[in-house]
């Protein structure tokens, strides 16, 4: 399984992507701060991170501008279908992804570039 992180501005992505993905993905298990599903045959697995921030260094996140940011792991197991997944979910207005090799970008610039050289 391959990942990134959500920094969000939303402190409720698990339920707002359910209820963006409740009609469109399979086998959706939720718990609480977890959300699991299938799509096109493929796993994606998002997790709350409680104290997130403290995985990062201070300098790490001095161009993410959110006030009180929400960390979520997103894991995948296919790199097109977490595409797909990116492309096709609303997250939190000025959020941003971090794909845990040095890059954290707005998701709104990486949804216009090219998402494939972003993720693992």
């Amino acid at each position: 399984m391959r990942s990134v992180i959500l920094i969000s501005t939303n402190d409720k992505e698990v339920e707002h992507l359910l209820q963006q993905w409740e009609n469109k993905a399979t086998n959706m298990y939720i718990d609480s701060d977890k959300l699991n599903m299938m799509i096109n045959g493929e796993r994606i697995y998002i997790d709350y991170c409680e104290d997130g921030d403290a995985d990062y260094e201070d300098n790490e996140l001095v161009n993410v501008d959110i006030a009180t940011p929400s960390f979520y792991s997103i894991c995948y197991s296919d790199r097109d279908t977490m595409k797909y997944f990116i492309q096709n979910s609303i997250f939190g207005e000025g959020s941003f992804m971090d794909n845990d090799l040095g890059k954290i970008m707005p998701v709104d610039e990486l949804k216009k570039g090219e998402i494939l050289s972003f993720i693992q």
